[in-house]
């Protein structure tokens, strides 16, 4: 096995404290070795150049200032990686342990995610940001509903939530985030115009306070930087001439004083459900007001039984009032269906929904 790496250096000159370790070629503490052998240890590091030589030569390359150094595996071989101050950046400088020949330097920005460049502004509640893009029109009000995405990172750069990678971007009323979200973002998008970008900085207060976000891997009382990006939305409320599904083909319109629109395609000859606690068995097809369908039982195959008390408000009432047999479309505002936040992943804040409907059949009274 590879003999395990052990240092202990005090550098005066660049006031770096190296501890000794006893590390294999992983990375990870070896709990399995015997104590070294002090003298082989001692030869060892005297047939190699010093650390000290390893830094010097580092700050050499790049005319700087070494910071601290730590050991790492590159394509399989031990690596010095000395952090260094030069020119007003941040670099790493990757360094051979065996010939003190210095690598290309890998600048480091100073911040996680995006790169960005302007000064640090201040927000409300603490949030500092720098803006990225400027995006177009006016900054939103309380009621906008908007549309973003938001990375969200620990001080050291550790990567903690992406809406990228859970799916859809959230859409909420602005005055919503706070509670839904993040308080600290709301603070952001207050000032973001459609299409613009952001790097915010959130202090606990305004992110995830002293309990911190155990699911996702945030400690306690800890500063969050976010990159935001505020999306275009499409206005799922408003009701396009043409429905999507079933062709209308110049049926009847019918409002009821709840607000639900309805349309029977086939009048049903069957029972009627009872009332709210009636259990139905239906195909239906839901579509938002674009054309998107967002679910199905017709493309699983399956009809789906529920009992009319416990489905969104425009099918108890659309549903409720079908007979079996019969095939209705229903436009449902967003009243009475999942309402100004939506369903995050498949229902837009404040969408009005549509759908196709047959009743298949009344299962229980």
């Amino acid at each position: 096995m590879p003999k395990p790496i052990a240092i202990a250096a005090f550098l005066t000159a660049s006031a770096i404290a190296v501890a000794p370790m006893m590390q294999d070629h992983s990375g990870h503490r070896n709990w399995a070795s015997m104590p070294e052998d002090p003298a082989a240890v001692e030869s060892n590091l005297r047939s190699k150049p010093t650390l000290i030589a390893a830094i010097q030569a580092a700050e050499k390359a790049t005319g700087g200032i070494a910071h601290s150094a730590n050991w790492t595996l590159h394509e399989g071989h031990d690596h010095l990686d000395v952090v260094v101050y030069a020119e007003g950046r941040r670099m790493v400088v990757p360094v051979n342990p065996i010939t003190c020949e210095p690598f290309a330097p890998m600048a480091s920005a100073r911040w996680p995610g995006n790169e960005v460049t302007g000064d640090i502004q201040d927000a409300a509640n603490n949030v500092k940001f720098i803006m990225g893009n400027a995006g177009e029109g006016d900054r939103p009000t309380a009621e906008t509903t908007i549309s973003f995405h938001a990375t969200l990172y620990l001080n050291d750069g550790t990567k903690v939530f992406d809406t990228r990678e859970r799916g859809a971007a959230p859409e909420f009323p602005l005055r919503s985030v706070s509670s839904s979200f993040v308080p600290g973002v709301q603070t952001a998008l207050e000032r973001m115009p459609v299409g613009s970008t952001m790097k915010c900085f959130i202090p606990p207060a305004e992110a995830f306070g002293p309990q911190g976000a155990p699911s996702i891997d945030v400690p306690p009382n800890a500063l969050i930087v976010c990159d935001l990006e505020r999306l275009e939305r499409p206005d799922y409320e408003m009701v396009p001439d043409s429905l999507p599904g079933m062709d209308l083909g110049g049926v009847e319109k019918n409002i009821t004083e709840s607000g639900l629109v309805y349309y029977d395609m086939v009048e049903g000859d069957g029972p009627m459900p009872s009332g709210p606690s009636a259990k139905v068995k239906v195909h239906y097809t839901g579509y938002l007001v674009n054309g998107d369908k967002f679910d199905s039982s017709v493309d699983r195959g399956t009809p789906a039984e529920f009992g009319l008390g416990q489905v969104i408000k425009g099918w108890t009432e659309g549903v409720g009032s079908m007979k079996v047999g019969g095939q209705r479309k229903l436009v449902i505002p967003y009243g009475l269906a999942y309402g100004e936040n939506g369903r995050p992943g498949s229902i837009p804040a404040r969408a009005t929904l549509i759908f196709d409907v047959e009743l298949l059949e009344v299962v229980d009274e």
